[in-house]
């Protein structure tokens, strides 16, 4: 099988991490085109929202790498989605709950 871009797992791990970072650019400047104050917190969000978003980008290629090579790429990023999905819904919701507990103590 041939080595390409979408099938290698390095490059769709690197997008993923790419448009966090774009994520993260793009909420910095809507807060500051809304007129947000910048607070100590701010600078540890973007720590925090890595870790979070990339949570999601492993459960998402792990299931994209255990699709059949065969299969036309559509069809394998469809299958991946779909059995990622319950993960992926499980995390957020444990993610919801920790941050809502840690924001109340």
């Amino acid at each position: 099988h041939r080595c390409t871009a979408v099938g290698s797992s390095f490059t769709v791990s690197l997008s993923a991490m790419a448009t966090i970072g774009l994520g993260i650019v793009t909420s910095f400047g809507l807060c500051q085109f809304l007129g947000f104050k910048y607070g100590n917190t701010h600078s540890v969000l973007p720590f925090i929202v890595i870790g979070v978003g990339a949570d999601g980008c492993f459960i998402i290629v792990n299931a994209f790498m255990q699709t059949k090579l065969s299969l036309p790429l559509e069809e394998r990023a469809g299958i991946a989605l779909g059995h990622a999905g319950v993960s992926l819904t499980v995390s957020s919701l444990t993610n919801v709950f920790a941050f809502a507990i840690g924001s109340l103590t």
